[in-house]
């Protein structure tokens, strides 16, 4: 199975988030890839971001019609800083045997 995560603030989720999502999607042939949403991006510590359920709502609505693409909250159920290495490893952990690919924004 290949799966892909694209992390990151999504504050707010554009088109540009959609077309890589869609773009990685096909490209890589993934069998599924979670868009999450970070609780406390490294980044921006100290800078205000949306609030974190309305985040999530609006990456749903955004994402809902591309086939194999789910929202997580994972990141957000913490009160810690969203650290990519910790979010690759609970999927390595969830998914043992799965083809990981971490995308990254612009």
């Amino acid at each position: 199975m290949k799966i892909g995560i694209f992390g990151g603030s999504f504050d707010p989720v554009h088109n540009e988030h959609i077309a890589l999502v869609k773009s990685a999607v096909e490209s890589l042939s993934l069998d599924r890839l979670f868009v999450v949403p970070a609780k406390i991006p490294p980044h921006k510590i100290g800078k205000t971001l949306s609030d974190d359920q309305a985040r999530f709502e609006l990456c749903k609505l955004a994402f809902e019609k591309i086939d194999r693409v789910e929202v997580s909250d994972c990141e957000l159920k913490h009160d810690t800083t969203s650290y990519s290495y910790l979010t690759v490893e609970r999927f390595k952990q969830e998914y043992p045997n799965a083809e990981l690919f971490f995308l990254l924004g612009t």
